[in-house]
């Protein structure tokens, strides 16, 4: 998992945590895309509280819709993390049945951490009835506080929440798609784009919804061998058809085609009623469906097409899957969104970071047909012009985390300190708190014990000494050369701008075979700064590419599969993936980062995480113009205005509009 991934879970964790404990809105609402790893973030958030002093009488009910098996899911995550020592403060148990038999079911006290699937929570089943309403008395009896975890908001649970106002305290509800028609504005949010740029989802590739199914089977065939050369798995294509009477008829005609044109192909048809699933695979013997889907999961499943109504929005994991056909028009983007989380899992999250590129980018990309307008905001694919990589090469720049660092000597320097008594839950819950680097010093230096608890006892100190290392600025690294990808994705918004001569080019033709020029940007302050560019680069202050049709070497750095980037501290190394770069008429490298304090007013952003951010970037922009010959800009766009920090050779000045258009156009 790439650093930044990592960082991004830990500030989601962080800021969730914080809500919980330190305010009293209730519900709170947490957004994070599909695949972004929202059980283990659950999970790890639960842990914390629960190893805090805060938490030591609260009680987890974790509310997971039951169709799907998603309940079921989480509750062997939960296990699977407590056994593997991640999280072991947490007691999972599942509140697996509402049938009673002849006596109260027993609900065990021992647990703290309660999984209950909301199809056992009916208004009128037996466990509501009785052992739940006794379960909630007892919790209360016992001076418990029970707070609300609930998997999948945007599903309606009326019964559970009518139970909520009477025996829980606190409520967290997690989705990727929360209903803001019933009031669950995000409190904490995962963005789609954040989360692709660190790996942790898939891009989206959106093909022609009007191309036959044959697209997709012969693109999946196509992947087939550098998928298992590169990956070590084979690719799965999902295709959903309709949930109406229309469905069978879709589905003889698929079947027919997959029997006749595609006979190499295995597939699986998956529906509610186990009778009318098919497949033909050796698995056709075997009517629990439920090992159907085990099967499917695994990387090295022969299934290289699941056909399915439903049953897969939620609840069932499937990595390896990277294409989706939609023949059924559900008319709720709501919908498509978790239908589309199906194939945006990295399937190689854990050890991305030591695959080649070429593995990287085959796992960090999926494709679609039939769903863009609704739930991917049409994703466009560009396309570099030619000859830009020899004329735009930036060298990148990083920053040695911990484990680079030699001077650093873990064993001499907690030579001689002290090991203090403490709670081995609480101590172990604030060890998990802690950055990845920390985590990493720990897994590598406490082999035993005694070295355990010596280095818990001296985690502040260990935490200080990893921040100095990690942050000195004079052991920053200048990367080998790079240039932009080849092809990148963006996502269109209402922030247009025509550009006819960057250095990139839309993947698709116009009608009359003439190449489309709009280009969309993440936010107004973007288009703005994009359309200033625009303008300098018509007044011939920027460098061309020598052709017949002359290409100004400046454009959108996309962050999908770019390069690209300069390192900055801030609670841990990051990459900044400045916004825009330009190689001027002199031949000089401008970068810039474009920012806007305007976008707090969405009551989405954090302020003052949201500064702090941008004063460690300008820190990371004039510290690597010290080590590198560019210029680095970072404008930010104060109500119509900007403030524009440029560092040049290490020293760092403020500057207007002006003073840059006066700059490029200089003789």
């Amino acid at each position: 998992m790439t650093d930044e991934a990592k960082n991004l879970q830990a500030r989601v964790i962080r800021e969730a945590e914080d809500l919980l404990l330190h305010t009293e809105k209730t519900p709170l609402v947490c957004q994070a895309p599909t695949g972004s790893g929202k059980t283990w973030m659950m999970a790890h958030m639960m842990n914390d509280i629960l190893s805090s002093p805060s938490g030591q009488d609260v009680v987890f009910l974790v509310s997971a819709l039951s169709k799907g098996g998603l309940a079921r899911q989480n509750f062997e995550k939960f296990c699977g993390y407590r056994a593997a020592g991640m999280f072991p403060a947490l007691r999972p148990f599942l509140i697996e049945s509402d049938y009673a038999g002849e006596g109260r079911l027993v609900i065990p006290e021992t647990a703290n951490v309660y999984v209950l699937p909301t199809a056992n929570n009916r208004k009128n089943g037996r466990l509501n009835r009785g052992a739940l309403l006794q379960f909630y008395e007892d919790m209360r009896d016992r001076k418990k506080r029970l707070w609300l975890v609930k998997d999948e908001c945007h599903i309606a649970t009326r019964s559970l929440d009518e139970q909520f106002q009477a025996f829980m305290e606190k409520e967290i509800a997690f989705s990727a798609t929360p209903k803001l028609a019933r009031g669950q504005e995000p409190d904490v949010v995962m963005e789609d784009t954040e989360a692709v740029q660190a790996r942790l989802i898939k891009a989206v590739q959106v093909h022609d919804p009007e191309e036959p199914v044959t697209s997709a089977l012969d693109r999946l065939k196509a992947l087939q061998e550098p998928y298992r050369c590169l990956l070590g798995m084979n690719p799965c294509l999902i295709i959903q058809i309709s949930n109406k009477t229309e469905g069978a008829e879709q589905w003889d005609s698929l079947r027919k085609l997959l029997s006749e044109q595609y006979p190499d192909l295995t597939w699986m048809y998956i529906v509610d009623d186990p009778k009318k699933c098919d497949t033909n695979d050796r698995l056709k013997n075997i009517r629990d469906i439920g090992r159907w889907k085990a099967y499917a999961r695994d990387g090295s499943s022969r299934i290289d097409v699941i056909v399915f109504k439903l049953t897969i929005t939620e609840g069932w994991d499937i990595p390896r899957a990277c294409l989706l056909y939609q023949i059924r028009d559900t008319k709720s983007r709501q919908l498509d969104e978790q239908v589309i989380g199906r194939i945006r899992r990295n399937p190689r999250l854990a050890d991305f970071e030591r695959l080649p590129k070429e593995a990287q980018d085959l796992a960090s990309l999926a494709e679609v047909w039939g769903i863009a307008d609704k739930a991917v905001h049409e994703s466009r694919r560009v396309v570099l012009a030619e000859h830009v990589k020899d004329f735009l090469r930036v060298h990148p720049t990083r920053l040695k985390p911990v484990s680079e660092h030699r001077e650093l000597d873990l064993p001499a320097f907690l030579s001689g300190k002290q090991v203090r008594p403490q709670n081995l839950f609480q101590a172990g819950g604030a060890l998990l708190r802690e950055p990845e680097p920390v985590l990493a010093m720990c897994r590598a230096y406490a082999d035993t014990p005694e070295k355990l608890w010596l280095f818990l006892s001296n985690l502040d100190s260990v935490r200080e000494k990893a921040e100095a290392c990690e942050s000195d600025y004079s052991q920053m690294e200048i990367g080998e050369e790079v240039t932009l990808p080849a092809f990148s994705f963006y996502d269109e918004t209402p922030f247009r701008v025509d550009i006819p001569n960057w250095i990139w080019m839309r993947a698709e033709r116009s009608r009359n075979g003439n190449e489309p020029v709009s280009f969309s940007f993440d936010s107004e302050a973007e288009k703005r700064w994009a359309s200033l560019l625009l303008t300098l680069a018509s007044t011939d202050a920027v460098s061309k590419i020598p052709s017949d049709r002359p290409r100004y070497l400046w454009g959108k750095n996309f962050p999908f599969q770019s390069e690209l980037n300069f390192a900055y501290y801030l609670d841990g190394i990051h990459a900044s993936f400045p916004d825009f770069v330009m190689k001027d008429r002199r031949g000089k490298i401008r970068i810039f980062e474009v920012k806007s304090v305007n976008q707090s007013r969405a009551g989405l952003v954090d302020e003052e995480a949201y500064l702090a951010k941008v004063r460690a970037i300008r820190e990371g922009y004039r510290q690597a113009s010290r080590k590198l010959p560019y210029v680095f800009y970072l404008p930010v766009q104060t109500g119509d205005d900007w403030i524009i920090y440029r560092s040049e050779g290490g020293a760092e000045t403020q500057s207007t509009v002006a003073d840059l258009s006066d700059e490029l156009s200089a003789k």
